[in-house]
């Protein structure tokens, strides 16, 4: 996926969690998601980009920062040992 999709799936995903109240941890999900593509991107512009608010960059990391301890399965979150 190239930064432009992600940025706008993250847009997308961010506003269809607006409705139902789940913004924050959509956001560190995509953060666990995408860390690796994320890494080393300036993430406030990324939000900006997104249509997202910059505030929610902080968000992002965390996400980022919980993706080395669990992995996204299909069956939901897997733990991993520390």
């Amino acid at each position: 996926m190239t930064l432009e999709e992600l940025r706008a799936e993250f847009g997308r995903l961010y506003l269809d969690s607006r409705r139902d109240g789940g913004r924050v941890v959509t956001v560190h999900l995509f953060g666990i998601a995408h860390a690796d593509q994320l890494r080393g991107e300036n993430l406030p512009n990324f939000c900006i980009g997104a249509g997202v608010p910059v505030s929610f960059a902080t968000e992002l990391r965390k996400g980022m920062s919980l993706a080395r301890y669990v992995e996204l399965t299909p069956q939901g979150l897997e733990f991993l040992a520390a």
